[in-house]
């Protein structure tokens, strides 16, 4: 299955979707790729991925619930991709 079937509807904050609408061709490109890739992550790690939580300007920051554990996880079109616990 291509990235484009897995596609499901998010909501990026709007600061971040701004901000990635204004800048190179590789970071709106992120922006259009970010539904597909979260839906990616949450085939392939069995995860839950939640609201995005506000306050940034430069990433995709939502809490993520696996079977066992809360995390979080970062996307940003800036520096790699992290999964943290909380």
């Amino acid at each position: 299955m291509t990235r484009a079937e897995h596609t499901r509807s998010i909501v990026v904050p709007e600061r971040v979707r701004l901000m990635a609408e204004q800048s190179s061709h590789e970071t709106r490109q992120w922006l259009k790729d970010l539904p597909g890739l979260l839906a990616e992550l949450e085939q392939a790690w069995e995860l839950s991925i939640g609201q995005p939580l506000s306050g940034g300007s430069s990433a995709y920051v939502a809490p993520v619930k696996t079977c066992q554990r809360l995390c979080g996880h970062k996307d940003s079109y800036a520096e790699p991709a992290q999964t943290v616990r909380l």
